[in-house]
């Protein structure tokens, strides 16, 4: 694993989580020192770009505030699907949906007409995504950005939990998406007992105005 030193009035530390299928770089960004561990995850699905957008606002806001960041350190990958960004669809560059490639719960059945690979973790993203999470123990909840169902999803009561505080500065609604999800991060975290909120914004929007929106739900996911 790669890392380096961004130098600014507040350095930040990013590291290289690993590669796409084609090659692009999967990036990581740590803000703070403190010893409570988040992680915020966005573009995991290369066509809900308004993800990438709000996870991407929230980078600009923590480096701002950096130096206020005492008791987090604070990871953001905001773009785990590059191949697919690049591509404006849904799947990576094999049109695997990288939120069914996950061994907990993996199926080999076609998911809403994506496939989930041709064996669990078969996909660099995926199974880059779950090295950089167990090699640290310290993270204590994940966030999960994505679109367009309007709805805060969770994982384990702390999950829950975090979606209603959430909730009560976005006004968005709490629930479950009602399907399965095989293969899914929310598999791997109910497994591995790590706290998730999927965070699914609508479709559409101005990224200033969505950032305007969350930011402050955010906030209380990473207080919370």
């Amino acid at each position: 694993m790669v890392l380096c030193w961004i130098v600014s009035a507040q350095a930040s530390l990013v590291t290289t989580v690993g590669a796409s299928f084609e090659g692009r770089e999967i990036l990581a960004t740590t803000y703070g020192y403190g010893s409570t561990e988040v992680l915020v995850i966005s573009g995991t699905h290369g066509d809900e770009i308004e993800g990438v957008w709000l996870a991407e606002s929230f980078m600009t806001d923590l480096a701002a505030k950096e130096s206020e960041i005492t008791e987090f350190s604070i990871h953001i990958i905001p773009r785990l699907n590059p191949d697919g960004i690049a591509k404006m669809q849904r799947g990576n560059a094999r049109n695997v949906d990288l939120n069914r490639n996950f061994a907990e719960g993996w199926s080999a059945a076609n998911q809403r007409g994506f496939s989930t690979g041709s064996a669990p973790l078969s996909e660099p993203e995926t199974a880059a995504l779950r090295e950089f999470i167990l090699a640290r123990p310290g993270i204590k909840r994940i966030l999960s950005i994505h679109a367009p169902l309007n709805m805060l999803d969770f994982d384990g009561e702390e999950g829950k939990r975090l979606a209603q505080l959430m909730a009560e500065r976005n006004g968005m609604r709490v629930a479950t998406v009602g399907y399965p999800t095989p293969g899914s991060l929310g598999k791997f975290c109910q497994a591995f007992r790590i706290p998730l909120v999927t965070m699914e914004l609508p479709r559409g929007g101005e990224k200033n105005a969505i950032w305007q929106r969350h930011q402050a739900a955010i906030w209380a996911f990473i207080g919370g």
